[in-house]
């Protein structure tokens, strides 16, 4: 397949205009070439792209993996994009059919999901012990703690604006002999969430409505939020599973002191009944074995033991603290309670003018509440009484127990209804099966690593 396209076509569709177009100084035949380059590229991409996605499901702590190939139009953007940049790399500026897999980074993109925020350290373990890293990123924003693991692995850290949290890897993909640049981005589910709305609010139109950027800021505080709650329940949920196997062990402890003691008391019971022993020696061991009895009375009465048999408290509440720690980490977030802090001037002024009258809504209200010349007479011709209902009600009704069972027929009761509706959705498909690909993302196209 060829790239059919004009160059005043793909001006228009991607948004540029002819002024554009010569201040990047490109050639158009040269453009044409890399689009055909690319378009026979294509199917080879995807077979690589499934086998690193298929390698990446395997790993440890991932739960769920998307991934695409950059179509020939978004190739053509990102490079008439990227030499219209106020410095523009000279990567972009001498880029042709045959180098053009050694300027892109994301030819091939593979997205990692995770369902605790502390499996990207698993994971990234994962890649590096996988493939050669070229470069890693970690995309944050203001207030959010640095992984440090990751960190001491070569990873850069990069505050991002709109607060977008990802990380990013840059590997060289070598199944030929020409190596294929792919970026791996690793994220968690609660991550990814907020960057499908956001790049769906975003793009393509590059939204920049100040009320939409209001809420989908603080979307992405909650979002954060949902992640260290995540990993707070499974830190609970394994502090109760701790006590529990605890309590097990010391109750089976318990158990088989206990058996041991009776099986001692029997043995003295026979010394004694037989009459072999002397009755001070006898004497002596069931003392001995009272004291036993005695131990094990104080000891499961003991603050130590109850501590174990019972649910450790000041466990729990360090776990309650952290929970508040954690709800609390909105206000906390500087970024987050700069957004709650502020009034949006755009989003008060949307509600004032909501409550402006509006002349149509009043015109129909108005319309409404005129008196209908045609429903006044049928009303009136309702509430006349008919001469033939009259006559057969005044010959029928004639005693009191007609008359009150015509009084009852006038009474009318309706039964409730309610409806319950139990939907159990399946699991989300983690591949998009017409192309087996990963939704372009803009905003991975704002945050490209190359050199």
């Amino acid at each position: 397949m060829t790239f059919q396209m004009t160059r005043e076509d793909f001006l228009i569709k991607s948004g540029y205009t002819k002024k554009d177009w010569e201040q990047s100084t490109l050639d158009w035949d040269q453009f044409v070439g890399i689009a055909n380059q690319h378009e026979k590229m294509r199917s080879t991409l995807v077979l690589y792209g499934g086998t690193i996605a298929n390698r990446i499901q395997a790993f440890g702590g991932v739960h769920s993996v998307r991934w695409r190939i950059k179509d020939t139009f978004a190739v053509l953007k990102k490079i008439l994009r990227k030499n219209l940049e106020v410095k523009p790399k000279d990567k972009w500026q001498t880029i042709t059919p045959e180098n053009y897999r050694s300027v892109f980074s994301d030819l091939i993109g593979v997205r990692a999901l995770h369902l605790l925020k502390e499996e990207c350290i698993e994971v990234d373990k994962q890649i590096r012990d996988t493939w050669n890293v070229d470069d890693t990123t970690i995309f944050k924003r203001h207030g959010d703690l640095e992984i440090s693991e990751i960190i001491e692995r070569g990873a850069t850290e990069e505050i991002h604006s709109a607060g977008y949290r990802s990380i990013h890897y840059g590997i060289s993909y070598q199944p030929e002999k020409e190596p294929i640049l792919v970026e791996i981005q690793v994220r968690t589910i609660f991550q990814e969430g907020w960057s499908e709305i956001d790049h769906r609010v975003k793009y393509p139109d590059f939204s920049n409505n100040e009320i939409l950027k209001y809420f989908l800021n603080v979307f992405n505080g909650l979002s954060g939020t949902a992640d260290e709650m995540g990993s707070f329940v499974i830190l609970l949920d394994n502090l109760i599973k701790q006590q529990s196997a605890s309590l097990i062990e010391s109750e089976l402890a318990i158990s088989v002191r206990d058996a041991e003691v009776e099986k001692l008391q029997f043995e003295i019971n026979k010394l004694r009944s037989d009459g072999r022993a002397p009755n001070d020696s006898i004497d002596s061991l069931q003392t001995s074995v009272n004291k036993i009895k005695d131990r094990n009375t104080s000891f499961k009465n003991s603050t130590w033991i109850n501590s174990i048999l019972t649910p450790n408290i000041h466990n729990l509440n360090l776990a309650a603290e952290q929970a508040r720690s954690i709800m609390s980490g909105l206000s906390i977030d500087p970024g987050f309670t700069e957004a709650m802090r502020n009034q949006n001037a755009a989003y008060a002024n949307a509600i004032k003018q909501s409550n402006f009258p509006n002349p149509a809504i009043l015109e129909a209200i108005q319309n409404l509440t005129r008196p209908n010349a045609a429903m006044q007479d049928a009303i009136k011709g309702i509430s006349l009484p008919m001469t033939s209902i009259s006559a057969v009600i005044s010959q029928e009704v004639r005693d009191s127990s007609q008359r009150d069972a015509l009084e009852m027929n006038k009474k009318s009761t309706s039964l409730p209804s309610s409806t319950s509706i139990d939907n159990e959705n399946p699991p989300v498909l983690q591949m998009n099966e017409d192309n087996n690909s990963l939704k372009s993302n803009e905003n991975t196209e704002e945050l490209d690593n190359e050199k």
